[in-house]
């Protein structure tokens, strides 16, 4: 269980990031 959240966390880590470069190149 405690496996499953931190995977959870990091992946929308990674998709705020590529989300944020995203953003800002298009901007």
């Amino acid at each position: 269980m405690m496996n499953v959240i931190s995977l959870l966390k990091y992946k929308f880590a990674i998709e705020v990031h590529v989300w944020m470069n995203f953003l800002t190149r298009t901007y």
